[in-house]
């Protein structure tokens, strides 16, 4: 509602640039032919940088059956190995805090009515207390049913969900399982699956 009100009152503006940007559960389709290491560690790096406060970040996850499970395993192995802290550290940090106390009570309790509708907690994502102070918390992996509109939840914290498909016109109509339709991205050796993710899926930017 906020963004239209901003587009409304831009429309007699025509010179004017307006970008908006009001969320994403940006999918992610992993192919049984894609470059498994690349495509699980940018997954990851992409899920949890920023501790996943980007619209923009990869939120779902949606595997081929035939690498499902190396591609989650190597998925939950790197999160969990994922360097926690404070940025201004002298050694390296990947993820500082998320936002606020109100913020991180929210993702987790969002995370939790996920695992209740029959998500399966695969990497447990919880409040880490620390010396410099800070809302942090730990990555968290899910393994989800079928992603469905009707369950379509943006979790504005470091959490991924993964599922699995059969064929690449399920993945695709997984990826659009969404109102959002901001960013998905593909990975596949395969041209006439990239030239098809990029006609069929509905979001604005593409990644192969």
């Amino acid at each position: 509602p906020v963004g239209r009100r901003i587009m409304e009152a831009n429309l007699d503006r025509p010179g004017r640039l307006l970008a908006l940007e009001m969320g994403g559960n940006n999918a992610a389709i992993v192919m049984p032919d894609a470059d498994l290491r690349q495509a699980s560690i940018e997954c990851v790096r992409c899920a949890f940088i920023t501790a996943g406060q980007r619209c923009t970040c990869t939120r779902r996850v949606i595997v081929h059956q035939d690498i499902a499970k190396a591609f989650t395993r190597a998925v939950c192995q790197a999160a969990s190995s994922l360097i926690i802290g404070d940025p201004a550290q002298d050694h390296p940090v990947f993820m500082g805090p998320v936002i606020s106390s109100q913020a991180r009570a929210h993702i987790l309790s969002q995370i939790d009515r996920l695992a209740r509708a029959g998500g399966t907690p695969l990497v447990e994502a919880r409040a880490l207390e620390t010396e410099s102070g800070g809302w942090f918390m730990s990555p968290g992996v899910m393994r989800s049913p079928r992603f469905t509109l009707e369950a379509d939840t943006e979790v504005f914290g470091p959490f991924l969900q993964i599922s699995e498909c059969t064929s690449l016109d399920e993945a695709i109509d997984q990826a659009n399982a969404t109102r959002f339709g901001l960013a998905a991205s593909i990975f596949t050796k395969d041209p006439a699956a990239a030239e098809a993710f990029a006609a069929r899926v509905r979001a604005g930017c593409l990644n192969v």
